[in-house]
């Protein structure tokens, strides 16, 4: 890999957005926080953490357990329809990253503002032997 005389790095397949959503409940429409972090060569430019309210701002004990929200935390927190064009402006266009890819990539394409619509064009590593996700944009009307 080529490396620069200074102390940035470079440009070569370090720009990308790595994404984390945590969910209410075991239903993949259900996310309750969302992180989004833009690296540009090499380093974070642009970061995004938020709290959401899922439908009826219903929790299951489990996930309470392993992420510590709950009902109180997102009460007066926006819904996903909400912060949808928050989390699109990131990615669009993007290669996405996330830790656990099938999982995250799911919870964004059930979510409440995009199962009536494609979301926005990005990149996803997918599983070994599958094709990364494209999608069309869509007039959203808004």
């Amino acid at each position: 890999m080529p490396t620069s005389s200074n102390t940035e790095p470079t440009d070569i397949g370090r720009s990308f957005v790595a994404i984390d959503f945590e969910t209410a409940t075991s239903q993949r429409n259900s996310a309750c926080a969302v992180g989004v972090v833009v690296f540009e060569r090499g380093a974070p430019t642009n970061t995004l953490s938020l709290l959401i309210r899922p439908p009826v701002n219903r929790y299951d004990d489990f996930n309470t357990m392993i992420h510590g929200i709950c009902p109180s935390d997102t009460h007066h927190s926006p819904e996903f329809p909400e912060v949808w064009e928050q989390i699109e402006a990131m990615l669009n266009g993007r290669l996405v990253v996330a830790h656990n890819t099938a999982f995250d990539i799911s919870v964004l394409r059930r979510s409440p503002s995009t199962t009536v619509m494609c979301p926005t064009r990005f990149r996803s590593p997918a599983p070994i032997g599958l094709l990364a996700q494209r999608c069309p944009m869509q007039s959203r009307g808004l």
